[in-house]
């Protein structure tokens, strides 16, 4: 995987690392303090009715559900606190659910796209008959490598030492070449050719 790929998918990493972490700090990070005080009071009230482990707002409020004994325990108001605390999980819980797919679906769309774009590689210029020995009478070939989507390139040949361009064409990708007569470039470029390209998608 090239850089682009690597930049191109990390937010889907993100979004991975952010739930994983999430999960973690909902399992070990600090209790709630109304839950566990509300769990200190069935446990005093009840002992052997409470496990003996962490319980988190939607464990107690299960088990409330299912011992009514359990349920006379706490107040009204205990219990009224206990669906704020859930109703603010719930929330919370609901938002990073949707930030994390959100940043895992866009890194991966992201991906996809980077894989497909178009690459241009291995651009080179040669005269008649492939020869590397470039002469301004002769017809000039560009050719090239393309990886990926289809699109439209322009095509034009600089002058590295004035910047001076030759007459663009436009080409697909796929094309793979384009050849220029002298009269496209000869009055404003010389030996030094590099081609440059301008890409657009294909309608």
């Amino acid at each position: 995987m090239d850089v682009n790929g690597f930049l191109a998918g990390l937010p889907a990493l993100l979004g991975i690392v952010g739930f994983i972490a999430y999960q973690i700090l909902q399992h070990f990070g600090k209790p709630n303090a109304i839950v566990s005080a509300i769990v200190e009071k069935l446990r005093l009230a009840a002992p052997e009715r409470v496990p003996d482990q962490r319980l988190t707002a939607i464990s107690v409020d299960r088990l409330l559900r299912r011992d009514d004994g359990l349920r006379r325990i706490i107040s009204e108001q205990d219990f009224a606190l206990l669906k704020k605390v859930l109703n603010q999980q719930f929330v919370t819980a609901l938002v990073v659910y949707v930030l994390c797919g959100g940043l895992c679906i866009f890194g991966v769309l992201q991906y996809v796209k980077q894989q497909n774009a178009t690459k241009v590689t291995g651009i080179g210029v040669v005269g008649p008959g492939g020869e590397h020995t470039l002469v301004d009478l002769d017809p000039l070939t560009v050719n090239w490598k393309s990886e990926g989507d289809r699109q439209r390139l322009r095509v034009y040949l600089e002058n590295v030492l004035d910047h001076g361009r030759s007459k663009a064409y436009t080409v697909e990708s796929a094309g793979r070449t384009v050849t220029f007569c002298p009269d496209d470039y000869h009055t404003r470029s010389s030996k030094h050719l590099i081609m440059s390209s301008h890409q657009k998608n294909l309608t």
